[in-house]
């Protein structure tokens, strides 16, 4: 592909970014539609064996390496303030070779346990690609490294390893930090991820049947269109555990976004901050499904979904997750659901502001809310804590709901052509601000019963055209 050079530079520099990722990576085949999700204990299962993999394959056993590369200047004239390598070749005894740009050259006499190639094509760039290889990245720093090369390190076709390592103010054509392609597994743990840009992703990009797993790392004030921290697409699974996701921004999914993916596994996360100008200000996820657990995320924001975006996924599990102060134009601030099946269970979502549904916003949904608590969500429309409309299929069992509002109807519980029940519930001092409405439960052509539920009076709850048997 011939790149002409116009008036406005920057184009000019990202069709050569574009021409020399299609130069750097062979096609690969995807697949059209994600396969069914197992059920929550084999995700698990198999995020321990990623790990395990990754690690025999890129532990102790592969060679390991030190980068540590710093850089300066602005995209298209970048600089080079130090780099090195040291390699060490492990019980293999398999040499490493790595691919980097014109800018390395200067320093190569530094590089030690290393076949360094240079590569013309990365252009002006202090960018490394590691290729077909089995490699341990440990105690790195990768900082200040600009171009239109794919990402400070892009990954393709490895088993790579990287722990205590630092990427920071990189900015790349695809990614600012990590770039990785083909059938890769990457491991990422007790890294800090941090200002990185990327054309794609902020941080970390992933496109192609490859895995990958961030645990105990920082992924922090960075910026892309489709992920500010992670973006993934076409990935064979994906898990985060342990991890801080701070301050990220994107068009959609603030800190990460996830399209056709097969398996995903986030548990135990911390996302603060985030935001997105469109959807999902923490998270975006299209056609992929998998299981949420004892995830956090606190005032995250975007134009809908302040925290959450999740659509056309077979299967999905939200479960010990809280949503706090999390805001929203549009829909919802804190869950929402989109032609989608899962359950949402023992969730806690406190103090949300959005339009409608501000904790939990569902359309053509089929599954159950369970044993969960809404307190503090404010809708400017329609349902405090719940809206659910577009012939959704689901209980709402358990819950308490308390000091709900809504400007217009239903301050706890709007259901609109929704089949299912509302039972063993608790409801108190919810409000609804419109007139002559129901404080508490709005239900139009809705089919199923509400039972067991305590604090339910006189004017909380209104219903019309609603059949008792689901």
């Amino acid at each position: 592909m011939a790149c002409r050079k116009p008036r406005q530079g920057w184009l000019w520099h990202m069709c050569l970014g574009n021409a020399l990722l299609a130069s750097l990576l062979r096609p690969v085949s995807l697949a059209a539609t994600p396969s069914p999700l197992p059920s929550p204990a084999p995700l698990a299962a198999q995020l321990k064996q990623q790990q395990q993999r990754v690690q025999s394959s890129s532990g102790a056993a592969a060679p390991s390496c030190i980068f540590n590369i710093q850089g300066s200047g602005n995209m298209t004239s970048p600089q080079i303030l130090s780099a090195a390598i040291d390699c060490q070749p492990g019980s293999r005894g398999a040499n490493v070779t790595v691919v980097g740009g014109s800018l390395l050259q200067p320093f190569s006499d530094r590089f030690t346990g290393v076949n360094y190639q240079l590569l013309w094509d990365l252009g002006p760039s202090a960018a490394i690609i590691v290729r077909s290889q089995s490699l341990a990245i440990t105690n790195s720093n990768f900082s200040g490294i600009l171009g239109w090369a794919p990402a400070a390190l892009s990954i393709i076709d490895s088993s790579v390893l990287i722990s205590n390592t630092t990427f920071q103010q990189n900015a790349g054509g695809q990614a600012g930090a990590i770039f990785i392609n083909g059938s890769s597994s990457v491991d990422v743990e007790g890294s800090v991820l941090a200002n990185n840009n990327g054309s794609q992703s902020g941080a970390i990009f992933l496109n192609g049947p490859s895995t990958l797993s961030i645990n105990g790392s920082v992924l922090a004030s960075n910026a892309g269109a489709l992920g500010g921290g992670v973006g993934l697409i076409n990935g064979s699974f994906f898990a985060v555990s342990n991890t801080h996701l701070l301050g990220n921004t994107a068009q959609n999914g603030g800190a990460v976004f996830l399209s056709n993916c097969t398996d995903s596994v986030l548990s135990g996360n911390m996302y603060g901050s985030n935001t997105a100008t469109v959807q999902g200000g923490a998270l975006y996820a299209e056609k992929c499904g998998g299981d949420y657990m004892d995830n956090t995320y606190i005032a995250n924001g975007a134009q809908r979904a302040g925290a959450v975006y999740f659509t056309n996924a077979k299967y999905c599990l939200f479960q010990g997750e809280t949503f706090t102060n999390n805001s929203a134009v549009g829909d919802t601030s804190g869950l929402q659901m989109t032609n989608a099946y899962g359950n949402v269970d023992s969730c806690t979502f406190t103090g949300n502001n959005g339009q409608k549904g501000s904790a939990i916003f569902q359309n053509t949904c089929i599954g159950n809310i369970i044993n969960s608590m809404f307190e503090d969500n404010q809708a400017s429309t329609s349902g405090g804590a719940i809206f659910r409309a577009g012939a959704c299929r689901g209980n709402v069992t358990g819950c308490v709901f308390l000091q709900n509002t809504a400007e217009q109807l239903a301050g706890a519980v709007y259901d609109d052509q929704t089949v299912g029940s509302i039972q063993n519930s608790t409801f108190s001092r919810n409000d609804a601000q419109q007139t002559n409405t129901a404080s508490s439960i709005f239900r139009n052509q809705c089919s199923g019963s509400i039972s067991n539920c305590k604090g339910l009076g006189r004017g909380d709850v209104l219903e019309q055209g609603v059949s008792r048997s689901p």
